[in-house]
């Protein structure tokens, strides 16, 4: 499939997500991210630690201004089903929708002396991953379910 497809695909489910997660007002821009410098990023991000989570992309959010950009590895999209997209999609959006929440908490963290930081910044990170990844499961399966019945 063609590149721009490619970012179409996921764009358009990233739109179905942002009007069922009430997030119409929200700007929202999809872009490819360069692979590399999303796994150095997310390194950053976990202090040098492996992490269990898949490099997919990332997602910036700036609530007071009502937008987010949502980077996506290219190679990612082209191996992952509708299905698997439209949940990545629904992942990402709710980062968009945690944002201020996110803002909050590393404010906080902020507040701590620099020695006692880091720790708290890898507890929030992978809590902040697992929320995200919990409620992504939990609204997928309710929105593909027949009226009335959700799987476990």
């Amino acid at each position: 499939m063609a590149r721009k497809n490619q970012l179409k695909r996921f764009n358009d489910a990233v739109l179905r997500w942002r009007r069922l997660l009430w997030l119409n007002n929200y700007d929202i821009t999809v872009r490819f991210a360069d692979e590399k410098k999303a796994k150095e990023r997310t390194l950053k991000e976990s202090h040098g630690e492996d992490t269990e989570f898949a490099v997919f992309g990332t997602t910036e959010t700036l609530p007071d201004y009502q937008t987010a950009i949502i980077e996506v590895v290219e190679a990612e999209i082209e191996v992952k089903s509708d299905y698997d997209v439209d949940g990545t999609a629904c992942h990402e959006m709710l980062h968009v929708l945690m944002g201020p929440f996110s803002d909050v908490t590393w404010e906080m963290l902020h507040e701590l002396p620099p020695a006692k930081r880091e720790v708290y910044k890898k507890w929030r990170r992978k809590a902040q991953e697992e929320l995200v990844s919990r409620l992504a499961g939990i609204i997928t399966s309710l929105d593909r379910a027949p009226k009335g019945q959700v799987s476990k």
